[in-house]
């Protein structure tokens, strides 16, 4: 999406990838990779069967992201005093499309 104001930072265009990655919290995501695959190895005694530990990786990831969007949708009002730059309080991210997503 391009932004047709001259004088809007292009930096902060709605709904950036990068927003969203900052939303996401992208880099923490590996370490819920490593805690899911760990606990199913373990529980499953083996990296089999390969569908369910795609599964639950899916899964695990899916809900720590919409953990970290629902953190910011309910701390909006702190994050507008606190961190403003952030994706949300921004208006980098609408918040309308962080709760559809």
């Amino acid at each position: 999406m391009t932004d047709d104001n001259p004088t809007h930072n292009s930096t902060h265009r709605r709904g950036r990838f990068a927003d969203w990655m900052q939303l996401l919290r992208i880099p923490t995501v590996f370490t819920v990779i490593a805690q899911l695959l760990g606990a199913f190895l373990l529980a499953a005694g083996g990296p089999k069967p390969i569908g369910g530990l795609v599964a639950i990786v899916l899964c695990g990831i899916s809900l720590y992201w919409a953990g970290m969007i629902f953190n910011d949708l309910a701390d909006f009002d702190e994050d507008l005093r606190e961190r403003p730059s952030r994706p949300l309080p921004s208006g980098a991210i609408p918040a309308g499309s962080a709760r559809a997503v």
